[in-house]
């Protein structure tokens, strides 16, 4: 690894300050939410404490639940878009993730900061399934099932090569029983950058064999090995996170961008790494396409290698202003936050040293950073110099530089900007959640605890409190039905939009191909418009995921103000009550299936295809409407028996948590009805003013929990 005295005199000197800020990055938002995450669970800690026994698994489950919650980064890009060298600076670990030319990342790596450790292990690697491994091999995973149902017989017997090739490399490496791999993991206490290469880079170190009872080459266990988790402690983050380093989209094994696409769809921040030499490569419009699927505010992009620009302080403008206008023209926000910078430099602000960076880089930097000082100098930065992370002038105006109050490499910025939106997007509202729901088993044990010290229960003289029960149980029943029917009809109506996209898209296509051969053109110049069919299929999924939260929650409102009304008749006038409100109904996630590459992307593969089969053009265009209604069946029943499930899954999740809490406080009021039940719950507790004790100090931290909620904004 190279040290600054292998650098120019003075260049070093230069090129620093540029990449180092001079106070730590971390938005006060993030320290925010972490104050109000330690005081959250602090509270927890104190109340389980505090409640009675039928109370103390609801809070430790609660408990569970947000200590495994984290803020979830997902780093996008090509194949060798420099995804791996800017993770390794974002998590402070030089060389822990292979970042070379080739070897290269070709599995979803999860690198765990200041999170939980499973068992105290520091890595594991998971493996493929059988099933996943049989659909690849043997039918060449989706991409085969794409390029079949395309009539690419030339196209699948080059794929089934290719595979081939991968098995075979495979059981050389492993022998022939690495079957017994599939379905497992290995799991260590610790790691290295040679370990890790071993299950998560593509390719053999040069002049390796690679065969069975050899020394481990790089990449052993790369193409049986699905996911790989890393946990490590940083002081770059305060909240719990997780950077997710993917494969490229570009890979042509489909199988792993599924596996990238997957994770995805659970990020809370999606960085997508363009190149700054060509931001606006085919390849990277692709990718416009999954951002599609994503809310505006969960994308950041990372124009990196602004290194090799032969003058950056000129282009870099230019660059942005394009990229805008191309994101405005696919119905993307042209506000979204695009933050210039450069890996090795990146690396180098981390670091202090890095391998991939040269004299020439450097140069680059020092005159970067000699322009933005003058520009700063001469005022040019238009008093932004103090603007947030991701904001800045104009796009293509004067002073870009100066009017970023960061680094030249682009890194202290893009960490603060997935903090600042990690925070307000993921943690805050996960906090709310966690604190309403605390809040309200601190006020029912509360009122439990209440009813044991009194003569005589609160409950109603009269009243058959098991009958209440089985009405709240019916009650549960009922409004999980109309859950499900709410979401059946808003996703029904977004299938319907998604048919209908795909119907227009077949006629307009058709149309223009007739169009073509009528007027003498050659067919294999038709290019069909698939941008337009992915703006609108995520456009009626959007539609989709912004009105059924609001539908769900008229349902939660409704189950709220019926338990209510069944605690106002249980309850003596002169009760304790405390307010009862629904819980928040969480939103849909990105819809990955509307992600992927589909079929509908081949369709230039398939004419080249089936013109050398010479098919008429009338059977050619039947041959494109056959494909294009497979792919509209198989997307729709994607979208239902994933997102829509699982969507459907959580909110019913949630309903079932609020109504059971209310369960276990009628059973447990129940319990205390008589002066018998209530002398033995006394007993259970101790002393009468230890119990009182314990009532006044729940009704606070009750109060403080309901105070986190709204400060959270949940």
């Amino acid at each position: 690894m190279r040290s600054e005295r292998d650098f120019p005199m003075g260049l070093m000197d230069t090129a620093s300050p540029a990449l180092r800020p001079a106070a730590p990055r971390i938005p006060e938002a993030a320290r925010r939410a972490e104050r109000q995450r330690a005081r959250l669970l602090e509270l927890l800690g104190e109340i389980a404490g505090l409640v009675p026994p039928e109370m103390a698994a609801r809070l430790a489950a609660l408990r569970e639940e947000l200590d495994g919650q984290a803020v979830r980064v997902s780093i996008l890009g090509q194949v060798k878009a420099g995804k791996t060298a800017l993770t390794n600076a974002l998590i402070g670990k030089p060389g822990l993730l292979p970042s070379d030319v080739n070897p290269w990342t070709s599995v979803v790596t999860q690198i765990h900061l200041n999170t939980a450790r499973p068992d105290r292990r520091a890595a594991v690697f998971r493996f493929f399934t059988s099933e996943d491994w049989a659909g690849m091999t043997e039918r060449g995973g989706r991409l085969g099932e794409m390029t079949e149902a395309a009539g690419m017989e030339f196209e699948v017997a080059e794929l089934r090569e290719q595979i081939g090739a991968m098995q075979r490399r495979t059981e050389a490496r492993l022998g022939r029983n690495f079957q017994m791999l599939l379905d497992g993991q290995h799991s260590f206490a610790g790691y290295s950058p040679e370990l890790v290469e071993k299950y998560v880079c593509m390719g053999d170190e040069p002049g390796g064999e690679g065969g069975e009872g050899a020394a481990d080459p790089a990449g052993r266990y790369a193409d049986v090995t699905r996911q790989a988790d890393l946990f490590a402690e940083s002081a770059d983050f305060v909240l719990p996170t997780v950077i997710c380093d993917t494969p490229g989209v570009n890979d042509r094994f489909l199988v792993r961008e599924a596996a990238t696409l997957e994770r995805l769809g659970e990020a809370d921040i999606c960085v997508l790494v363009l190149n700054a030499n060509q931001a606006l490569s085919d390849a990277d419009m692709g990718l416009l396409r999954i951002l599609r699927g994503m809310r505006s505010d969960q994308v950041v992009l990372f124009v990196n290698r602004v290194d090799q620009l032969a003058s950056p302080s000129a282009q870099i403008p230019r660059i942005e202003a394009a990229l805008r206008e191309v994101l405005a023209g696919h119905g993307l926000d042209a506000r979204m936050p695009v933050v210039f910078g450069s890996a090795v430099w990146a690396e180098l602000a981390s670091f202090g040293a890095c391998d991939s960076v040269g004299s020439g880089s450097l140069e680059v930097l020092a005159a970067l950073a000699e322009e933005r000082a003058w520009r700063l100098e001469e005022g040019e930065d238009g008093g932004a110099g103090t603007a947030a992370a991701g904001e800045g002038p104009a796009p293509g105006g004067p002073g870009w530089n100066g009017a970023k109050a960061t680094d030249l490499s682009g890194l202290h910025e893009l960490r603060a900007l997935v903090q600042e939106r990690g925070a307000a997007g993921a943690a805050a509202p996960r906090l709310g959640r966690a604190a309403r729901r605390a809040s309200r088993l601190a006020q029912q044990s509360a009122l439990l605890l209440e009813d044991a010290l009194g003569e005589r229960s609160s409950l109603r003289e009269g009243l058959d409190v098991g009958r209440l029960v089985d009405d709240l149980d019916a009650l549960l029943q009922q409004v999980d039905l109309a859950c499900r029917e709410t979401i059946e009809d808003a996703s029904s109506e977004m299938l319907m939009l998604v048919s209908g996209a795909y119907h227009d898209f077949v006629s307009r296509e058709a149309a223009a191909l007739g169009r073509l051969i009528d007027a003498g053109g050659d067919p294999r110049d038709w290019q069909p418009d698939a941008a337009a069919l992915h703006r609108e299929l995520n456009s009626a999924y959007s539609r989709f995921a912004q009105a059924a939260p609001g539908k769900v929650a008229a349902v939660f409102d409704a189950a709220a103000t019926r338990v209510g009304a069944i605690y106002a008749d249980v309850l003596e006038e002169g009760a304790n009550v405390f307010a009862v409100a629904a819980p928040r109904p969480e939103a849909p996630g990105a819809p990955t299936a509307l992600m992927r590459t589909m079929q509908v992307d081949l369709c230039g593969g398939w004419a080249s295809g089936w013109l050398r089969r010479r098919l008429r053009p009338s059977s050619f265009v039947d041959r494109f409407r056959e494909v294009i209604g497979r792919e509209m069946q198989e997307v729709a029943e994607e979208v239902r028996r994933i997102h829509i499930a699982d969507f459907e899954r959580r909110v019913r999740a949630q309903l079932h948590d609020f109504l059971s809490d209310h369960l276990a406080m009628l059973d447990g009021l129940q319990a205390l009805d008589g002066a018998a039940q209530r002398s033995a719950i006394r007993r259970n507790l101790g002393l009468r003013t230890e119990i009182a004790g314990r009532a006044a100090r729940l009704r606070e931290a009750a109060a403080e929990l309901e105070a986190l909620r709204r400060a959270v904004g949940s």
